[in-house]
């Protein structure tokens, strides 16, 4: 997302009017700027548009590093029509674990050379390498990544067949969208996100954790399509 119209990040309604995306992804705070598209192809088509009233950053984002790449934006009205929101995660229950999966969504581009491809909604799934405190990493040579566009969207687990949870938010990876990509964790960041969507309650965390954790016979969830598309609102 950059001002102007110019650019586009991903995110995803976790309350009937707040969406969830990466600080990285709010050069300013000025509700006035940004728009809310939902849809699968809501550039074209919009499901619905709507108009922030409030952008917040978390207080500890460190461009430099991405440190806490997380953000919120509060809607005007919820959408119309309704779009059920996804629950986040708001404690570790094991399911950033080296050897499960995340799956991801976005509006990002299919090629990173040209920089085409972007608008439409899309999903990939790949083996989580790593993880520390505040973020997880997946490697892209053994599944798909993410690419410009997708940061802001929302990381699921992919072995989970009692419902989508959102475990993470898209941050960055590696130029080509080829190599690696860097989630933000959102149980890391959950006192932020909490002040503006309330946590899940645990019974839908640990159903989902105990389930992703047995690998489900190797089973994906299908991925419901709650990835939104934002932009800055034309001037």
């Amino acid at each position: 997302l950059t001002m102007g119209g110019a650019g586009q990040c991903s995110g995803t309604l976790i309350a009937p009017s707040v969406v969830l995306t990466a600080a990285s992804c709010l050069p300013d705070l000025v509700a006035a700027n940004y728009q809310v598209l939902g849809g699968a192809d809501p550039f074209s088509a919009p499901l619905f548009t709507s108009a922030v009233s409030a952008v917040h950053r978390h207080p500890d984002y460190d461009e430099q590093t991405f440190a806490h790449n997380v953000g919120v934006l509060e809607l005007t009205s919820a959408p119309s029509p309704p779009v059920t929101p996804l629950p986040w995660l708001a404690a570790d229950e094991g399911l950033y674990a080296t050897g499960l999966s995340a799956s991801f969504l976005g509006y990002g581009v299919t090629d990173a050379v040209t920089q085409n491809g972007s608008g439409l909604r899309r999903g990939g799934v790949a083996p989580i390498t790593t993880h520390d405190a505040d973020t997880f990493a997946i490697d892209a040579t053994l599944g798909q990544s993410p690419c410009a566009g997708d940061s802001g969207g929302p990381a699921l687990p992919a072995e989970s067949v009692t419902g989508d949870i959102v475990m993470g938010v898209t941050s960055y990876g590696d130029q080509d969208c080829a190599s690696y990509a860097v989630f933000a964790r959102t149980d890391a960041n959950a006192s932020f996100i909490a002040l503006y969507a309330p946590e899940p309650t645990a019974g839908a965390e640990t159903s989902a954790a105990v389930l992703a954790l047995a690998l489900a016979a190797g089973r994906s969830a299908s991925r419901r399509p709650r990835a939104f598309a934002l932009r800055s609102a034309p001037r």
